[in-house]
C-alpha cells in the first residue's frame, strides 16, 4: 500500500473518532436518562473503529502477501463507514 493511501485512510478513520466521539460528549449532554440502544449505538461505533484500526495498522506493517489481510480491513471499514452512516436511535 502505499504512503498516499495510508494517509488517506488514516485521515478518514480520524474523521471518524472525531464524529464519535461528539456523539459521546453530545449524550453526556442531555438532561436525560440515555436510551440503552443509544448507548449500544455508540459502543459498537467505539468497538467497529477500534476493529478498524487494528485491521489498518495489521495491514500497514504486512509485507508480502497481503490479501487475507485486505479482506479483513475492507470488510471492516466497510461496517464502521455503514454504522457511522446510521443515524442514532432516538
Amino acid at each position: 500500500m502505499d504512503k498516499h493511501k495510508e494517509h488517506e485512510i488514516e485521515a478518514q478513520l480520524e474523521i471518524w473518532r472525531v464524529e464519535i466521539e461528539a456523539r459521546v460528549v453530545a449524550l453526556a449532554t442531555v438532561d436525560r436518562a440515555v436510551p440503552f440502544d443509544v448507548l449500544h449505538h455508540v459502543d459498537e461505533l467505539k468497538i467497529l473503529l477500534a476493529t478498524a484500526r487494528a485491521r489498518f495498522a495489521a495491514l500497514a506493517a504486512s509485507t508480502g502477501a497481503q490479501s487475507g489481510l485486505e479482506e479483513e480491513f475492507t470488510a471492516a471499514w466497510t461496517e464502521l463507514a455503514a454504522a457511522v452512516g446510521r443515524p442514532m436511535p432516538r
